[in-house]
């Protein structure tokens, strides 16, 4: 589930360099519930954050998880994307 623009806050479950513990995950669902903040579960099937490292760090690991704010950057940059590609695709012909 990738974040999507005014449904709140993203709450890290997984990305494809970590999975969140349990423990962090329900600690912010309840912190964001407990002050009216929105958020949505945020499960990216590419990518990932610095978390994965902070899950990794010292001699037995630590919690760790991640809360993102969506926004329209990367979906301006799809479209940028895109119409490059396109006109990269017209050219070449």
């Amino acid at each position: 589930m990738v974040t999507e623009l005014g449904k709140g806050a993203g709450i890290k479950i997984m990305d494809s360099s970590t999975i969140c513990d349990t423990r962090m995950v329900e600690f912010l669902k309840n912190t964001a519930d407990k002050n009216k903040i929105k958020w949505q579960p945020e499960i990216l099937p590419a990518g990932g954050t610095d978390t994965a490292g902070i899950q990794r760090n010292g001699k037995s690991g630590s919690i760790a998880g991640a809360i993102s704010i969506p926004t329209d950057t990367s979906i301006k940059s799809l479209k940028w994307l895109t119409k490059r590609i396109s006109r990269t695709a017209l050219t070449s012909w």
